[in-house]
């Protein structure tokens, strides 16, 4: 007797097969002779909906609406920061000079 989770655990494999499938094809397209899938990892989306989720105070369930001003502001506090990096590397190119 197969059970739900059996079977939702399956159709995730064949998902993730799939996908590394189409990454490879693409991969291919581009001239890659291989794929390391041990690199492959959520560890990025993972680092970024746990920083979403501090800016909302470690709220596990944000609302749409709130991730989304999350999203925003935190798009826009990068742009200041690599505004204030690039202003102060041209300051300092131009005292160098």
């Amino acid at each position: 007797m197969t059970s739900g989770r059996n079977l939702d655990c399956f159709n995730s494999l064949i998902l993730t097969i799939n996908g590394i499938l189409e990454l490879w094809d693409q991969l291919k397209a581009e001239n890659a002779s291989y794929l390391l899938t041990s690199r492959l990892n959520q560890d990025k989306i993972k680092n970024f909906f746990g920083s979403m989720r501090s800016r909302s105070g470690h709220n596990d369930n944000p609302t749409v609406m709130q991730f989304r001003n999350d999203l925003k502001n935190s798009a826009m506090n990068q742009r200041i920061d690599d505004w204030f990096i690039h202003r102060d590397a041209e300051l300092l190119l131009i005292d160098e000079l």
